[in-house]
């Protein structure tokens, strides 16, 4: 099954609205003003499938020219009782990688598949 079929995806996305802006023109970070659906997503970099009251619920993508980063979440009884979520999002794979995503969901995502190496990283002056 592809992930954009898989309801836990559908539910991720649900909690992990109102993600937060990586900007790569200043180190700051703030609200998009938008959600992300499955919809807005013109590739899937790199999903990785939680479990319930496990590990989240973790995935890389591009919507267009932005790329998302979603982390999300639920417990033993699935996402109607406890559960939550975030997302960052940047215009910059390099900036969200290096300042949008955690060491552990690096880990994750390279463990699972993910190059790092497709990644232009940008020079910082």
């Amino acid at each position: 099954m592809s992930w954009e079929a898989d309801c836990d995806w559908k539910e991720a996305f649900a909690y992990a609205e109102d993600p937060m802006w990586i900007r790569s023109d200043a180190p700051a970070t703030d609200k998009i003003g938008r959600a992300f659906a499955p919809t807005d997503v013109t590739v899937a970099l790199r999903t990785v499938d939680g479990e319930n009251d496990e590990a989240s619920w973790i995935g890389l993508f591009q919507c267009g020219d932005w790329y998302l980063f979603l982390d999300a979440w639920c417990d033993y009884t699935g996402w109607d009782c406890q559960a939550g979520g975030y997302a960052m999002v940047s215009r910059s794979l390099d900036w969200l990688w290096r300042w949008g995503i955690g060491q552990e969901q690096r880990t994750r995502l390279v463990e699972s598949g993910f190059n790092p190496g497709i990644i232009t990283f940008e020079a910082r002056s």
